[in-house]
């Protein structure tokens, strides 16, 4: 996620596959609705750190904005 600073945090698997389970998705839909390889999401999910572009984090961010009111 982008911190204060506009910096991308990492983003590690509870997270992402919690709320990718959440809404019902698999690691492709989710990874389309982000904007981002599968395989991002699958490395994220077995516990490899990953790194958001801005894009797929602003994307990230309306998802759980939309659907989840944060």
């Amino acid at each position: 996620m982008i911190n204060p600073k506009g910096e991308l945090n990492q983003v590690n698997e509870p997270i992402m596959k919690r709320l990718r389970e959440a809404l019902g998705l698999s690691q492709e839909g989710f990874s389309r609705l982000i904007g981002c390889s599968y395989k991002k999401i699958s490395r994220s999910e077995n516990g490899s750190d990953i790194f958001l572009t801005v894009a797929e984090a602003k994307n990230l961010n309306r998802l759980l904005r939309e659907n989840f009111g944060v």
